[in-house]
């Protein structure tokens, strides 16, 4: 089917649609780059000598790409594999050895020939695989971050691409990552103290002022960019420039910059709606979320649930996961996952004030959402599914009105009606069951007929000064009705003993008692 022939409404998409939907336009290949790479890699490391003609053959839709990568995927596994003692050489930084490698990525400890000092040394697998456009991108953003100058910022040295791998040089840090001290935390069960969490969050947004009054916008905070040296203090690392190109299956397209989990629901939206300095104020959010409480902001096995639950769900409150932990630090960080932008903290520092008011025990100016304003955004959150909700309960009054309406008509289907007609004084009548149980009382004459259920009834009549008498009858059908007149011989009034009287042509027994008259069976 082609986009001409699917109808307006098929071709409507939520945001989340929108934004799986324009991941997917270079996964496909990015996947198959990442694939036959690590396969590549996987070969050299087994010994083998695979053999690059061929390999270019078996892969003719990605074979530009993969001849650019091959060079730095050697370049990596040789400088890797260096002897103790050995060095490999790239531009003026000389390979001493790896200290942390990434998905796409490898940091190593280095030495800055011209400086002659300690650095780590940040080499991009991928580098060669972006186009010119994104490579001037990288190096313009490398520019204005080398200008940055902030006790919580990692500096860079330099930057530079040989044997077809992107480089840049940075100021080593001797620590270890947020990542690392959070996930330590669980696993040995002990939560992370809220002030101290407040104290790398107020630090971390500092770094983010100072970047943000200066044009540079992150785009990639998350745990494992912060490093916590041995003096407590915190550097922000990867500053806009790692993620543009080491997450292929996320940048190839330059549809999205920056780890889903972290990403602000603007970042997710795949540049559907404005990116400002706010977006780095969702993703310390988060990622103080994530230290606060010891879980993720969201959970999912796919980039597209994660996407989709960023742009649609609200996460769960910070105190409903941690019981203990403080209001007002609760208070901070759901403002800084507000959805929309313009709810969050306007700027960093006024997200550090907060923290540090916190840390020091004195007010904060944010003020909790109230409920109304929650249920708002709940709302518009779930606006779609409200209007799903309401067609279903629509349909569902339909079908159920519809069955009522069904029965009743089955009902009246099956039923029969019944009529009476006298031509003696008005009768007062009660239809009976054969059980006994009255199923409609009337007058004789009725005006029309009586509904009744098919089967066979009773019919008790009456009238002043005249004996009741009982008739079996069926449904459906009319009927004439008279009662008997009895035949009363003159009496004395009160009764006194008894008297035989003719009712109806037959002999009765009646006996008198007081003002009342018992009719006995004439034996």
């Amino acid at each position: 089917m082609t986009d001409q022939d699917r109808t307006p409404a098929e071709k409507a998409e939520s945001p989340a649609e929108e934004a799986t939907r324009a991941l997917d336009a270079g996964e496909t290949m990015a996947e198959e780059l990442v694939r036959v790479l690590d396969g590549y890699m996987a070969d050299l490391q087994a010994g083998k000598a695979p053999d690059r003609d061929q390999l270019l053959a078996d892969n003719p839709g990605i074979a530009k790409r993969l001849e650019q990568c091959l060079p730095g995927i050697e370049f990596i596994h040789q400088a890797a594999g260096a002897e103790v003692g050995a060095s490999r050489q790239l531009g003026d930084f000389q390979i001493l050895r790896e200290i942390g490698r990434g998905g796409m990525g490898v940091v190593y400890e280095a030495r800055q020939v011209s400086l002659n000092r300690r650095v780590a040394l940040k080499v991009l697998r991928f580098g060669a695989v972006a186009d010119k456009d994104a490579m001037e991108r990288f190096r313009h953003e490398a520019e204005m971050v080398a200008q940055l100058h902030h006790t919580n910022l990692v500096p860079i040295f330099a930057i530079g691409e040989q044997h077809g791998v992107s480089y840049y040089g940075m100021q080593l840090i001797e620590g270890r990552s947020l990542a690392a001290v959070s996930q330590e935390s669980r696993d040995e069960q002990t939560p992370l103290e809220p002030a101290r969490v407040a104290q790398w969050g107020l630090q971390a947004a500092e770094a983010l002022a100072h970047a943000h009054a200066r044009g540079v916008i992150h785009r990639d905070i998350k745990p494992s960019n912060l490093i916590l040296d041995p003096e407590g203090q915190i550097w922000l690392t990867d500053f806009g420039l790692a993620k543009r190109m080491d997450d292929v299956t996320l940048s190839v397209t330059g549809a999205m910059v920056g780890t889903p989990r972290y990403m602000s629901p603007e970042q997710a939206s795949a540049a559907k709606r404005p990116v400002d300095q706010r977006t780095d104020i969702y993703s310390l959010g988060a990622t103080l979320y994530e230290l606060a409480t010891g879980k993720p902001l969201f959970e999912a096995v796919t980039a597209h649930e994660m996407i989709s639950q960023i742009l649609t769900v609200e996460p769960a409150r910070p105190r409903s996961v941690r019981a203990d932990l403080p209001k007002d630090l609760e208070t901070i960080i759901l403002k800084c996952l507000s959805k929309e932008s313009h709810q969050r903290y306007a700027t960093a520092q006024l997200l550090a004030d907060d923290l540090r008011a916190f840390a020091e025990g004195r007010p904060i100016k944010a003020r909790r959402v109230s409920l109304p304003e929650r249920t708002v955004r709940w709302a518009r959150k779930q606006k779609r599914s409200m209007v799903l909700a309401a067609i279903s309960a629509v349909a569902a009054v339909v079908l159920v009105g519809g069955g009522i309406l069904g029965w009743y008509l089955y009902d009246q289907y099956n039923r029969a009606s019944v009529a009476f007609t006298t031509t003696g004084p008005v009768l007062q009548a009660s239809i009976l069951r054969r059980d006994g149980e009255v199923a409609a009382r009337t007058r004789i004459p009725h005006e029309g007929r009586i509904s009744l259920q098919p089967g066979d009834y009773r019919l008790r009549i009456a009238s002043p000064g005249h004996f009741a008498q009982t008739y079996d009858f069926r449904h459906g059908g009319s009927y004439a009705i008279e009662l008997r007149q009895p035949s009363w011989p003159p009496l004395q009034v009160p009764w006194e003993g008894y008297n035989v009287v003719d009712l109806a042509g037959r002999a009765e027994v009646i006996v008198g008692e007081g003002a009342n008259l018992r009719r006995l069976d004439a034996v």
